[in-house]
């Protein structure tokens, strides 16, 4: 017989791909055949038949979570005869909650270390995950400082990555601060001030960048 196990949007399967029966089976398992990247076909090899009821477990080598933090959604599982006519299947198998990267060798450094100055902040880091074509980068600043109306400037170099430059208006509500790129990302950024504390860089019209 065969198992099908389908992976939720997102995630995808890296070669090698390997199956072990772990427990409920005996036997082999070989990949016979792996569609789109999300679907893995495995085969039963010099295996006897499992009895109903039985408790089978399974390890799959080569899964690939998806990129972004959140619910998965849920997984697909299929057991079939060789000539493909199904034996039982669940399409609502229970998924989960991935947790968000880390984003490594952090380093904010203000421009200025004179209190109640307007300076410039310079971000630089290394992502665990590719930034997204319409990707954005979040900035909150620590209790106590604030982006000024009259002109907000974000500055940095990325490993391999971003540098933007912010400018506001004198009246922080009459328009938005706005970004550009000065290297190393295509598009457009446009900023968004949230909070007097927290600022989202947006990426629009651009191409996607792996980190």
């Amino acid at each position: 017989g065969q198992v099908l196990v389908r992976l939720p949007p997102g995630f995808s399967l890296r070669r090698p791909v390997l199956a072990q029966a772990v427990g409920g089976v005996d036997g082999l398992l070989a990949v016979q055949d792996i569609v789109n990247g999300t679907l893995v076909v495995l085969d039963r090899i010099l295996g006897s038949e499992v009895p109903s009821a039985t408790q089978v477990t399974i390890n799959v080598t080569g899964v690939v979570n998806r990129p972004s933090a959140g619910p998965t959604g849920p997984f697909h599982v299929q057991t079939r005869t060789r000539d493909a006519r199904l034996i039982d299947h669940d399409l609502t198998a229970p998924g989960h909650t991935l947790l968000p990267g880390a984003l490594r060798g952090l380093q904010v450094a203000p421009g200025s270390l004179v209190a109640g100055n307007v300076t410039l902040l310079t971000l630089s880091f290394s992502v665990s995950n590719p930034l997204p074509a319409d990707g954005a980068v979040l900035v909150r600043l620590p209790e106590g400082s604030l982006f000024p109306p009259a002109l907000v400037r974000v500055g940095g170099v990325l490993v391999r990555g971003l540098a933007a430059a912010i400018e506001g208006n004198e009246t922080a509500e009459e328009a938005a601060p706005s970004a550009v790129a000065l290297s190393g990302l295509d598009g457009l950024l446009l900023v968004t001030v949230l909070s007097p504390s927290v600022a989202n860089i947006s990426r629009y019209n651009a191409s996607a960048a792996a980190m």
